[in-house]
């Protein structure tokens, strides 16, 4: 498979969940480059990971009826990571035509914490975060050196200077901000939950999961929590359209 430089581009990927001939089976086809004209779930991989994330594709084919779109873009290097999501969602974001659809960005890993800047920013009705890097200057200090991304058959040097870089796109949580809801395995090896827990106590809705791992093991009950999240922000503006 041919390296791909993602520091110098993005793939868009937009996921169609179909039901086949079993009834209890679920196929997910990849469509690069394609023009969206409803958005409702966003997800954001994490640290050598991609569009193609099995947490995207287990969305998509949990949740038959909403669109999830899944941008690949460059988290290991700050600057261009937000220049590429900033670029490649706003355009959807602002468009007329999806102003009055619920949209909710999942992020994980670093996708949560590229989240949490992005929501500040983008027009968004809710982040879930699932077991995020909120610090990542001070986490990623212990992994400098080559790394590889499997998914983009890509090799590349994260330096100090690389992780210093994440601390200038921390935010502070915002009470009256986008709402948050973070999803946290308590037996995350990479991540301590309770960094995140303690950040967004009294602000969030924290759900903590015995066990797991950073991978995180508990999507069947996210999958739950975020359709109810879509449920509800449906409801609210079907009342809305209502009063119109």
């Amino acid at each position: 498979m041919k390296s791909l430089q993602v520091a110098d581009s993005v793939q868009f990927v937009l996921l169609y969940t179909f039901t086949v001939l079993d009834p209890n089976s679920l196929t997910t086809r990849f469509i690069p480059n394609i023009n969206i004209s409803r958005i409702v779930i966003i997800y954001l991989h994490g640290l050598n990971s991609a569009g193609s994330s099995g947490k995207a594709a287990v969305l998509s084919a949990s949740l038959p009826g909403i669109q999830v779109i899944s941008p690949t873009y460059p988290a290991h290097t700050a600057a261009k990571a937000v220049e590429t999501l900033t670029q490649t969602l706003r355009p959807l974001m602002e468009d007329e035509n999806n102003a009055d659809e619920p949209s909710v960005m999942v992020g994980s890993s670093m996708g949560g914490f590229y989240g949490a800047w992005l929501a500040q920013r983008l027009r968004l009705q809710h982040l879930v975060m699932i077991n995020p890097a909120l610090q990542p200057w001070e986490l990623l200090q212990q992994v400098v050196g080559w790394q590889y991304n499997q998914a983009l058959d890509d090799r590349y040097y994260l330096s100090s200077e690389m992780v210093a870089d994440t601390r200038q796109y921390a935010v502070e949580p915002n009470p009256e901000g986008v709402p948050t809801t973070l999803l946290l395995d308590k037996g995350d090896e990479l991540i301590d939950y309770r960094i995140a827990e303690g950040i967004y106590q009294g602000i969030g809705d924290i759900h903590c999961f015995e066990g797991g791992s950073h991978t995180f093991d508990h999507m069947e009950e996210a999958v739950a929590i975020i359709a109810g999240i879509h449920r509800s922000l449906e409801e609210i503006k079907k009342s809305a359209n209502e009063r119109e």
